[in-house]
């Protein structure tokens, strides 16, 4: 059973028609397990970078560099494939989104699902 208290909270992205994304909240504990489920099987492949979601709400974007059949437009940033999103503090320890970033991820997709899973 997960011990909620150490899962992170992430964002997992598709690409949805048009490029536009479809999101869901994602309840994690290793985001190095989570990326190689969710994104690519090959951490090889894996690359991450700051995204601002919201003028001062940046998240922590990890996608796979291997060229996707289709790429997801968010926040003015183009990533190829499917995305997760998380956080990170000062010391670049991962941590759980907040619910304003939460928010404003949602306010960029076609579809955004809060179920956890």
């Amino acid at each position: 059973m997960a011990n909620k208290e150490t899962d992170i909270l992430a964002v997992k992205l598709v690409p949805g028609p048009n490029g536009a994304p479809l999101g869901k909240v994602i309840r994690v504990h290793d985001i190095r397990e989570a990326a190689e489920k969710h994104v690519s099987t090959d951490l090889r492949d894996v690359t991450s970078r700051y995204i601002d979601v919201a003028f001062d709400l940046p998240v922590s974007a990890v996608f796979s560099t291997q060229k996707a059949e289709r790429s997801i437009h968010f926040a003015n940033v183009t990533l190829p494939g499917s995305v997760l999103l998380f956080d990170k503090n000062e010391d670049c320890r991962v941590r759980s989104l907040s619910r304003a970033q939460i928010h404003a991820i949602a306010y960029f997709c076609a579809s955004f699902r809060y179920s956890e899973e």
